[in-house]
Order: C-alpha cells, then sequence, then structure tokens
C-alpha cells in the first residue's frame, strides 16, 4: 500500500486530517459513484433522503470561527451535512455543540464525525455527553428537534468506497488515502491536553506504583509471599513487583501495567494485575503453571495468557474500587490476590 499521503503528512507542517479531509474531498468532487456511495450510507444510517446537484466544500467558517473539516451544500449553499475528520486529536471547544446549533439555524441534517474505529466507542461517548444527546445502535447519536449526528470509522469509509472505485480513475487516490488513515490510526497519539500536563497527572500515577507497593507489602507482611533475591521492576508499560509464593513453586508479578490495561478483558479494564510463572529449581521463571489455569477456569475467573521472554505468563485483573479511600481500596485489591494465590 502506498504511503505517499503519509510521507507528506509527517513531513510538512499542515495536519494529517487536514490532509486526509482534502483527499476524500478530492474523490467525492470527482466521483460521483464515490460521492453516491457515501450519500446512500449516511442517508440508510440518519433515515435522511438527499436531493440532487449537492457538492462539497471544505472548512468553511460560521459565525462563532467553527470551522468543519467539510459541508455537503446543495445548489443554494445550504449547508445540509457537517462532517469533522478525526484521529486521535481531542475535541475543540465548538466540537459539538457549535456545530450543532449552526445545522440547527439553517435546517442542516446532521452531523457526521470519521474517526479510527478503535475510538469509536470513546467518541461516541464523549459527543454524546457533550451535547447531551442519546446514543442509539452505539454511534447513532440523537435528540428531539435537534440533527442527528452519526460516527463512523476511517476504515468503514475505505470499505465502503473501495470496491466501488476499482475500475474508476480515483482508485489509486483512495488507497493513497487508505494508506494514510491506516497509519495514522495505528500511530495511537493522542495530542496532549491541560489535564495531562498537569502535576495532577503526575501525582496519579504515582499513585499507580504506590498501589503496587502497598499491595506487595501486604502479601509479603501476611506470609503469602516472600521478596528474597527479587526487586521491583520500572517498565516501559509501568511498574511491577515480583514475589515468590511461599507454599508453591511459582513467581508472581504485582504490576500496574498500561499494556494489559489498554486490552483488558471481556470490555472492562484495569490497570492492576497480578501474574503468575512456575519456578524451576534453579530459580529460573518459566511458564505459567498449568494447574492454574484450570483452577482459575473451573472457577469462572477472568485471565489473560501473553509472552514475555520467550515464556507464557498467565495474569489476572483486579480490580480497584471506586470513589473510596487508599486503605479500602488496597485491602480490596490485596484480597483479590490472595483469593487467586489460594488456588495454588
Amino acid at each position: 500500500m502506498s504511503l505517499l499521503l503519509c510521507h507528506i503528512a509527517n513531513s510538512i507542517g499542515t495536519s494529517a486530517e487536514d490532509i486526509a479531509t482534502m483527499s476524500l474531498h478530492y474523490i467525492l468532487q470527482n466521483s460521483p459513484v464515490a460521492k453516491e456511495a457515501l450519500l446512500n450510507f449516511i442517508g440508510t444510517e440518519l433515515a435522511i433522503d438527499f436531493e440532487q446537484e449537492l457538492h462539497f466544500e471544505i472548512q468553511s467558517c460560521g459565525e462563532n470561527k467553527e470551522r468543519p473539516d467539510m459541508s455537503l451544500r446543495n445548489q443554494s449553499n445550504d449547508e445540509i451535512l457537517l462532517f469533522e475528520m478525526k484521529f486521535w486529536a481531542g475535541l475543540t471547544d465548538n466540537q459539538p455543540n457549535a456545530y450543532i446549533e449552526r445545522l440547527k439555524k439553517k435546517n442542516g441534517k446532521g452531523l457526521v464525525f470519521i474517526c479510527p474505529n478503535s475510538r469509536l466507542i470513546s467518541l461516541s461517548k464523549e459527543v454524546a455527553a457533550l451535547a447531551e444527546y442519546e446514543t442509539q445502535m452505539g454511534r447513532l447519536l440523537q435528540k428531539k428537534d435537534f440533527p442527528p449526528i452519526l460516527i463512523m470509522s476511517w476504515e468503514e469509509l475505505i470499505d465502503l468506497l473501495e470496491p466501488r472505485l476499482q475500475l474508476e480513475p480515483f482508485y489509486n487516490d483512495l488507497l493513497q488515502l487508505k494508506g494514510l488513515t491506516g497509519e495514522m490510526n495505528n500511530q495511537d497519539f493522542r495530542p496532549f491536553s491541560l489535564c495531562d500536563l498537569s502535576s495532577d497527572m503526575a501525582t496519579r500515577i504515582i499513585d499507580y506504583y504506590r498501589i503496587v507497593d502497598k499491595i506487595a507489602d501486604s502479601l509479603i507482611i501476611h506470609n503469602f509471599c516472600n521478596s528474597k533475591g527479587l526487586q521491583a521492576s520500572p517498565q516501559k508499560d509501568g511498574y511491577c513487583r515480583y514475589l515468590k509464593v511461599e507454599s508453591s513453586a511459582t513467581g508472581i508479578g504485582i504490576s500496574y501495567s498500561c499494556n494489559l490495561w489498554q486490552k483488558g478483558l471481556n470490555g472492562k479494564t484495569s490497570p492492576f494485575w497480578i501474574a503468575f510463572q512456575a519456578v524451576d529449581c534453579d530459580n529460573n521463571w518459566c511458564n505459567y503453571p498449568a494447574e492454574l489455569r484450570c483452577k482459575l477456569e473451573s472457577s469462572g475467573k477472568e485471565f489473560i495468557v501473553y509472552r514475555n521472554r520467550n515464556k507464557e505468563v498467565l495474569a489476572v485483573p483486579l480490580y480497584a474500587l471506586r470513589n473510596t479511600n487508599e486503605y479500602e481500596t488496597v485491602e480490596n485489591l490485596v484480597k483479590q490476590a490472595k483469593d487467586i494465590i489460594e488456588l495454588l
């Protein structure tokens, strides 16, 4: 797949969202097939019938200096739809409410956000909360007497247009756009917000480390585990305290792990995990103990298996209580850890 647009986006000052918008606008303006496919899809999702002779315009500034990435207009230049293209940038002060008011004043029919597939759910929730809309079927947002909002993905857009443009002269242009969106979707970088760079964020990260230490220290104090010959380890994705279970040849890691936090289990996520590996007579950490997996499965407990240094590790999430003090939080996490260790 060509990454020309991606190379351009990384080499000049223009944002990737702007380049993606200009590329999509070019395709839609020049390919009736692409325009028809997209409007048929949006029309079905939003229950809208579109008139003929519509055209797209990019970055049309409004009364409050709001500037949606693209708009769909009729022959009278009335705005029918507003589009906002996203990768990982946060919503601005005008998004979505200034756009909604702009549509409402001019009898516009809908607002469409396009974002990475992995951001669909979070962006839908964020937009719905800001606009005080109700979520229908995950990504269709509605509010009585207000224009509906559709959240769709770049992947969905490309999949919609690609088979229809294969015999069109704009197919290669679409492949360029596909290369750009694919690369940007995988970068996963969200621009820093004021909150991200505040001292409160530093305090919270230190809290994660301290909670891990308190869990590990409690397990040692209550003779569930020992830390002989083992150390705490700052890691690329977080922090881990390594321990050995007193009653079996098993090593455990109490960790704050961003990688596991991102993965989660069955839609639930947690920054705190307890991971298991067997330890042989030479103190080598090996694959996790098979009997633990059987016991976890029979007891219905959730776990994830991953590889670390060519060894299989079994990890179980520890879910922190919300809206309570540190003592109760740690006590509850320690109890969860003990319950799992006792299965050994």
